[in-house]
């Protein structure tokens, strides 16, 4: 009789320690499933939000730059232009008071390129010096990250009407600018860069040099 009680706990013993175990199992293989949904959910919210900045940077881009305008006594509304960055005049903020404008690629970093935008307003009673030495004053602000253009891959392209530009070519023979930008999270992973490419044409360029 004493043998059959004994032989009934141990049973019993081993019973609890096989639940147990199962339940050690349940839970690790619980949170290993939670701890992968939240690393995959953050790697998606954050490529999303990759995503929605390019496209902000790049609408507020065109916007800006069909919006240009001549300010007295200049040249052209392009300044200066490059493959990662150009500079224009335009209101950007409808104060009557016209900008210049600078959006420029951070290459500093080759695993976040950072695209940036200058706002630079000239000195008071100048309205065509910009220069922050003598009293201009200046924003600058990081609108997309995680820009991923190669070297052969400019985000910036001019032409004139149809016809494709050097950044060495006249300023003011500029119609229109193409914006590619290239951008991705994580280019190691899935899904490929996301690819934006609009252009700007210019409603008020100047039309002789």
């Amino acid at each position: 009789m004493a043998s059959k009680i004994n032989n009934e706990k141990g049973t019993t013993l081993i019973e609890l320690m096989v639940v147990a175990s199962l339940l050690f199992f349940v839970i690790a293989a619980f949170y290993s499933i939670s701890e992968l949904g939240e690393r995959i959910f953050r790697y998606s919210d954050e490529s999303s939000r990759v995503i929605s900045a390019t496209r902000v940077a790049a609408n507020r881009l065109v916007k800006e730059i069909r919006e240009a305008r001549l300010p007295e006594g200049s040249a052209s509304t392009i300044v200066s232009t490059d493959t990662n960055e150009i500079i224009f005049h335009s209101d950007v903020d409808h104060d009557d008071t016209i900008e210049q404008v600078h959006y420029y690629l951070d290459v500093s970093d080759q695993n976040n390129q950072k695209l940036h935008r200058r706002v630079i307003k000239p000195v008071a009673g100048q309205p065509t010096n910009f220069d922050i030495s003598e009293g201009a004053t200046f924003t600058d602000e990081i609108i997309a990250d995680h820009i991923i253009n190669a070297p052969s891959q400019p985000i910036f392209s001019y032409f004139n009407g149809k016809h494709p530009m050097t950044t060495a070519d006249s300023l003011y023979l500029i119609r229109l600018v193409r914006i590619v930008i290239y951008a991705d999270y994580n280019p190691d992973r899935e899904p490929p860069p996301f690819k934006l490419e609009t252009d700007a044409q210019l409603r008020n360029p100047k039309l002789e040099g």
